[in-house]
């Protein structure tokens, strides 16, 4: 499984590497994870798939918590993304009570899961890149 550090480290080469500044690349990258972790939610009634939102500089805890969920229904686990530089720590979360089951392979439809499988995607396309 990718660490944090890791893939934040591989943001930074990448940059340097395409001569992009770092805080265009975790975008990127974020929105690539954000796309990803859609298109990997099993959908029983789409309420999982559509409730992952993004959050720049923190957590969008005030969107979450129009959505009545709490703090501990929250999925941040792997998904936090900030490169070494200073850019924006940006969050792909989702409000829904049971995401956390669904991360850790309740479904046949995901039984690896979401979240961890696309950042070892988006990391493996990083160093792709980078070699």
């Amino acid at each position: 499984m990718i660490n944090s550090r890791q893939f934040n480290a591989d943001l930074s080469k990448f940059s340097r590497q395409i001569g992009a500044s770092v805080k265009q690349v975790t975008k990127l990258a974020a929105l690539k994870v954000f796309e990803g972790v859609v298109k990997r939610t099993p959908v029983d009634k789409g309420v999982a798939r559509g409730a992952w939102v993004i959050g720049i500089g923190g957590k969008p805890e005030k969107f979450i918590a129009e959505k009545g969920a709490s703090e501990s229904d929250v999925l941040i686990r792997a998904t936090s993304i900030r490169a070494a530089s200073g850019a924006s720590e940006i969050f792909v979360s989702n409000y829904v009570p049971y995401i956390k089951h669904l991360e850790d392979g309740t479904s046949m439809q995901a039984p690896e899961g979401m979240a961890a499988v696309t950042l070892e995607e988006v990391s493996a396309e990083l160093k792709a890149a980078t070699r």
